[in-house]
Formats: structure tokens, sequence, C-alpha cells
């Protein structure tokens, strides 16, 4: 993830082709080591260009997907991640994601 600023990196992800969605998918990075303990808490999240941004808390677990379920199915073209918190002490760690899915459950 690149940083827009000193302290808040961000990953944005534009898509070929729209996609229609229902709810997006996160989840934490698997390292080892001294960056084991660096974890995304807050993600503020923007859907199109024009998408209103929505904060949403991580689940803290390790194992589970963090999932933000949208107020209605929408037809996703770009995705814009901002990290707003994180849980290591250090702003100067990495912090990234594993996996930035979308899904449409019928």
């Amino acid at each position: 993830m690149r940083s827009a600023g000193p302290t808040d990196p961000t990953l944005t992800i534009d898509l070929r082709r729209g996609i229609r969605a229902d709810r997006l998918l996160l989840s934490h990075t698997r390292t080892a080591g001294k960056r084991a303990s660096v974890r995304a808490r807050l993600v503020e999240v923007t859907l199109n260009p024009r998408g209103v941004p929505h904060v949403i808390e991580m689940e803290p677990d390790d194992l589970r997907k963090t999932e933000w379920v949208f107020p209605k199915p929408t037809i996703v073209r770009r995705i814009g991640l901002r990290v707003l918190d994180r849980t290591a002490t250090s702003k100067a760690d990495a912090v990234g994601f594993a996996e930035v899915e979308l899904q449409l459950r019928r």
C-alpha cells in the first residue's frame, strides 16, 4: 500500500468492468516475525469515484474476514481503501491486506 500522507496508507483498485456486488470482504495479511502484530484496525472504504466514504472496523481475529454489507447492491468500478488506524505502536510499519473481495449473495 502506498502512503497518502505521513501516516495513512491507501490502496486503489480500478476494475476493467463494473462488478455487481452487495458486500466487500477484507482479510489481514499473514506476516511473521516483528511485523506480525501490525494490522489495520479502521479502514475508510470508498466505492467508485463519486462514492461516499465509509469507515469500517476490521475483524481483530487474523483468521476471519471483515465483511461490510452495502446498503443496496451496487455496480463497483473502483475500490478505495485508506487505513485510518492500525494495531501497531509504530506508524512506520507496513500494513496491508491479503484479500480484497467483492461478493453478491442472492
